[in-house]
């Protein structure tokens, strides 16, 4: 997928939400080209679904043909779906670790079971 925002992403954007194209384009580099485009996409798949006349699978292979995308990023884009956190802090340092560490340790990351067992030792 396309890094950065292409000057029709903003003119597009800049029509969705009914701001000027001109103050869009000072901000250009203030604006999350991830969410941006999660903008676009649904806008884009909610107008050309009302009609009923091109089926949802065609514009999904549209939007990942505009976008750059892979379908499933269209697809949990376009059906909201929330991606599951894999990973929770550790309760002592904040470090993130894996939920399955997480979980193993009792909030604890793999250092600072460490430290713990090095101090009891």
């Amino acid at each position: 997928m396309k890094r950065e925002l292409t000057i029709q992403d903003i003119y597009f954007l800049a029509r969705v939400k009914k701001i000027e194209v001109e103050h869009l384009m000072r901000l250009k580099e203030m604006l999350d080209p991830k969410r941006v485009r999660g903008i676009l996409i649904r806008y884009e798949y909610k107008e050309r679904a009302k009609g009923h006349e091109i089926p949802k699978r065609h514009i999904v292979d549209l939007l990942m043909k505009r976008y750059d995308a892979s379908r499933s990023y269209v697809e949990s884009i376009v059906y909201e779906k929330v991606a599951i956190q894999r990973h929770k802090e550790c309760v002592q340092c904040g470090k993130n670790t894996s939920y399955y560490r997480w979980v193993k340790y009792n909030g604890l990351c793999r250092v600072c079971v460490n430290d713990r067992t090095i101090n009891m030792g």
